[in-house]
């Protein structure tokens, strides 16, 4: 067994002698004939205990083992409340945000109380000075900084944005009896200004955290806070902007006028269909009224009209501009507002402030909100049958046009009507808003060039991209060409779009598929006015395909297998470089067209879309990139 003697010298020298002064002297003479080096290697070894060397080093260890277990005991829990609380509030934030959606104040108030609770604690973890006091520790230090910051920037989100966020209702953009409380947009405004304000902060403290120095499940919270800021920001963005000018669209400093645009999908155009029923809508210090109807025969016929260039009139079709039915044939939505502005202003004489088109398709979705309308002619529309009524019923039940351009002003000003004299549900009627304008169903363009600037590059604005910035647009339209036809609701459409950089220049292939589903006896089986005029060939569909490239494009070929497929224009359009080709689609007829396109490759160009006519039915799109074939 190992004791203290094991350890400790004996205490009557290394030699086990008595030590005294004659030993000691013949010692040291012995020590002189043997020298240095064997008096060295008879000493004992000093105890290492005894060892100043060593205990230097241990001492600091012990030092640094004893501030790490003090500092772990301080920091853990800190950190630990921050993670739990941070956790428990991450589904409120969604609670509230559904409530207020529904129009639940006093769940989203509930909900937003807790929130706060939850980050209120976590912030007062990260920040009582401990955290801070270690953030100079490397490798350590940068994720407590992060911690504390993350804490930090989740209480001023739920006490500067989401608790202010619940004193805002949805509500004050629907109309009460034919009104839109102008002062209670304006009031949320001032809300959503508070809101944006607290986001501003919240992304200063953000800014601070040095990202590069995060461990990986820190940096993936930095990453998704940044994300819901970003988010947030975007949403606060669009509200502040809209309720800034939305007071003025609602006639806040006088009437306006707005020319409402029935578009029909079944005589297709370039942002949707034939507008062949206008209705005027006068606009004041919230109060909408229907002020006059009309319809295309209400227009002089090949007469031009506007100041559309010609070189533009003729890449998307000569006769574009002379027909009040053609106006919408052009794929930018700004220049069929401002013809629509033009033909009316010249013929029926009332002021037009801004133009906004809708489809019976968006009728459809906003009769899901608001229930059935009942016509004047007596006739209901509902969700379910909007779409066939319109675009295909109707024409049987009255085959006479004037009276179908009749029921279709009906069927405008009635849903109209009954959105601002009923109150439907929010949340459905800002679902079913939000639908139409996502699929490009609900269009809008105003003269005020402030309020136009705010709708440009937003998917109101029926336009493409100016630049390939955002986005690295290809369009797809469809006009039909004068068959007077409504054969377009039997037209479905797909496409496919490659891409492919060599070297310095990218390559597109657009393919497009375009298919009648009608009867294969359309011909006599459908009405005269569906299958089209005198001197045409009944049941067919005759129809221009526009095909436009991303912005800087050129059109360098085009192919196709089918026959009755020729081009009639190509060139350059909005920066872009385009190419109409004119189709004939027998019933359960196919047909495919390949449109390629080059420019130079660029790794500033924003992700490949396809922008299209709002169709009847959906037209999906399958984007591929593909290597280069030449190994370039």
């Amino acid at each position: 067994m190992t004791g203290i003697d094991d350890i400790l010298p004996p205490a009557d020298g290394p030699d086990g002698s008595d030590g005294s002064p004659d030993r000691r002297s013949r010692r040291a003479g012995r020590d002189g004939r043997d020298g240095r080096a064997e008096r060295d290697a008879s000493r004992t070894p000093r105890p290492l205990w005894k060892r100043k060397r060593l205990w230097i080093p241990v001492g600091v260890l012990g030092v640094v083992v004893i501030g790490t277990a003090v500092s772990a005991a301080l920091i853990l829990p800190r950190v630990d409340t921050v993670q739990s609380e941070l956790r428990d509030a991450l589904p409120l934030s969604d609670q509230v945000q559904t409530a207020l959606l529904a129009g639940d104040i006093d769940t989203a108030k509930a909900g937003a109380a807790e929130l706060r609770d939850h980050t209120a604690k976590a912030a007062e973890a990260a920040d009582d000075g401990v955290l801070g006091a270690y953030e100079w520790i490397p490798f350590v230090g940068p994720n407590l900084h992060a911690a504390r910051v993350l804490a930090a920037t989740s209480d001023r989100l739920a006490t500067d944005v989401v608790t202010p966020a619940t004193e805002v209702s949805l509500s004050a953009f629907t109309p009460v009896l034919g009104r839109i409380d102008l002062d209670g947009i304006r009031s949320l405004g001032q809300t959503v200004q508070t809101a944006s304000d607290g986001l501003a902060g919240a992304r200063a403290e953000l800014e601070t955290i040095d990202r590069d120095s995060l461990w990986a499940q820190v940096a993936d919270d930095v990453d998704l806070m940044d994300d819901t800021l970003t988010s947030t920001e975007e949403t606060a963005g669009t509200f502040r902007e809209v309720t800034g000018v939305l007071p003025d669209l609602l006639g806040a400093d006088g009437a306006r006028n707005y020319l409402l645009m029935f578009q029909n999908n079944a005589e297709v155009r370039s942002t949707g269909g034939n507008p062949a029923a206008l209705v005027l809508l006068t606009v004041e210090d919230g109060t909408v009224r229907i002020a006059k109807q009309a319809s295309s025969n209400d227009f002089p016929r090949n007469v031009r009209q506007g100041d559309v260039p010609d070189e533009t009139v003729r890449l998307i079709e000569p006769r574009s501009d002379r027909f009040e039915q053609n106006i919408t044939m052009f794929p930018d939505f700004p220049t069929s507002g401002a013809l629509a502005k033009s033909y009316w202003e010249a013929n029926i004489g009332d002021r037009v402030d801004g133009v906004l088109s809708f489809d019976p398709i968006a009728l459809s979705y906003l009769l899901e909100a608001t229930g059935p309308i009942t016509l004047a002619t007596g006739d209901e529309l509902n969700a379910e049958n909007a779409v066939p009524t319109l675009l295909g019923a109707v024409y049987s039940q009255y085959p006479d046009y004037l009276a179908q351009d009749r029921y279709f002003a009906s069927a405008a000003s009635t849903i109209f009507a009954k959105l601002v004299t009923d109150t439907p549900p929010v949340v459905p009627l800002v679902t079913a808003i939000d639908r139409a304008i996502d699929e490009k169903r609900l269009l809008l363009w105003s003269t005020v060039p402030e309020e136009q600037t705010l709708i440009e590059g937003g998917p109101l604005s029926g336009a493409l991209p100016d630049d390939n910035s955002d986005a690295t647009a290809i369009g797809l339209y469809f006009n039909d060409i004068g068959s007077g036809s409504k054969m377009s609701y039997y037209l479905r459409s797909g496409s496919r779009v490659q891409a492919e950089t060599c070297g310095d220049t990218t390559t597109y292939t657009v393919s497009v598929d375009m298919t009648s589903i009608a009867p294969a006896d359309a011909a006599t089986s459908l009405p005269r006015y569906v299958t089209g005029l005198d001197g045409t060939a009944k049941g067919r569909q005759f129809d221009d395909l526009l095909v436009y490239g991303p912005v800087g494009s050129t059109v360098t070929g085009w192919k196709t297998d089918a026959d009755l497929t020729t081009e009639e224009a190509r060139g350059t359009d909005m920066g872009r470089g385009m190419i109409r080709i004119r189709t004939e689609l027998a019933p359960q007829d196919t047909k495919t067209v390949d449109v390629t396109f080059t420019m130079p490759a660029s790794d500033a160009q924003g992700p490949l879309e396809v922008r299209h006519t709002p169709l009847v039915r959906p037209l999906e799109s399958e984007i591929t990139q593909v290597p280069c074939s030449t190994g370039g």
